[in-house]
């Protein structure tokens, strides 16, 4: 794990690490009552939540280095908003859900783990859009296995700055079923959709794949 994080641009890996193992020991904890999560072994968290959720990283390497807002819609359980603020004290990051359990597991991970560069709100990110104090507030808006591309795209567009990209975690077929249609509703506003190249998690636990905006002019 050690090598990866330094291939995704962390610093310390050995206090991520750390940080991550106490992450896990809250979420199993919290599952117990919640059902926060179906991934409860400690492989699959590694590979599935926390691998998955640093890859972007790789891709977009910015994320690594320089001071951005991002927003993660549907943050559920804190992935990938939990890894992030944990692995990049250089993030300004909003994790956000509509579910209680969910984002009150997350509030208290922060206050647990002191992640000062995270704030969580319960909300819908239509509404969130539609207010103007969230208005071109964020340069990265990102999610990870909620909602097709375009519905992600109606719903956050007004919140991204103008030279900002949406990012979103996707499988390679995701991608195919959705690519057409995003790019469809958006090419009026300047926005155009690319993707990285795949990806395969450790231990062969899937492929993956980020449907990612360019050339926002304005909405």
């Amino acid at each position: 794990m050690e090598a990866f994080c330094l291939k995704c641009g962390i610093l310390s890996p050995a206090l991520f690490i750390e940080a991550a193992s106490r992450l896990y020991e809250l979420l199993v904890e919290a599952n117990k009552t919640c059902n926060l999560t179906r991934i409860n072994n400690i492989p699959d968290y590694w590979n599935k939540h926390i691998a998955d959720s640093l890859f972007i990283s790789v891709f977009f390497p910015e994320i690594a280095h320089e001071e951005l807002s991002l927003a993660d819609i549907g943050c559920g359980a804190g992935f990938p908003s939990l890894p992030l603020a944990i692995a990049f004290p250089n993030l300004e990051i909003t994790a956000i859900d509509s579910t209680g359990k969910k984002t009150a597991f997350v509030e208290m991970v922060k206050n647990e783990l002191g992640l000062k560069n995270l704030t969580v709100l319960q909300a819908r990110a239509c509404e969130l859009n539609r207010r103007e104090d969230y208005g071109n507030r964020f340069d990265i808006i990102t999610a990870r296995a909620v909602s097709s591309a375009a519905d992600i795209y109606r719903e956050t567009a007004a919140m991204l700055r103008k030279k900002g990209e949406i990012i979103l975690y996707k499988t390679p077929e995701k991608v195919q079923q959705e690519k057409e249609e995003v790019s469809k509703i958006s090419s009026k506003y300047g926005m155009k959709w690319k993707t990285s190249a795949p990806f395969e998690l450790p231990a062969g636990n899937g492929n993956r794949i980020f449907l990612y905006s360019i050339s926002k002019t304005g909405f």
